[in-house]
């Protein structure tokens, strides 16, 4: 899972990049480096999987909540687990940070 400090490290890099080429341009190799974007085996097509960890760090995922148990109230985070709440949903993981809502994906990617 992609944290809050791996998005703020891309822009950082991604901010860098434009130093003193506000008027020239950023080339799109080093953009899509920074983005760790990689080519595909086709010409002018990129990595799906690289695209899909891309749009992550754009749009943070939000799952659904495990509760294995509703009578018993406890709550826990569908990417790594932890034990987040009883009788409540938080809206982050407090041990991972993944965005948690009723309203989420059922599964996450890991399979939990």
């Amino acid at each position: 899972m992609i944290t809050d400090e791996q998005r703020r490290e891309v822009a950082d890099e991604l901010r860098r990049l434009t130093d003193g080429c506000h008027n020239i341009g950023v080339l799109d190799s080093e953009i899509l480096d920074v983005l760790g974007v990689g080519c595909a085996d086709i010409p002018d097509l990129s990595n799906a999987y690289d695209v899909d960890v891309l749009a992550d760090l754009i749009d943070r995922p939000i799952y659904r909540p495990v509760i294995p148990n509703a009578m018993e109230g406890y709550v826990f985070c569908p990417q790594c687990g932890a034990e987040i709440g009883e009788y409540g949903v938080p809206n982050y993981c407090h041990s991972c940070g993944v965005a948690i809502s009723m309203n989420g994906k059922r599964n996450s990617r890991k399979g939990m």
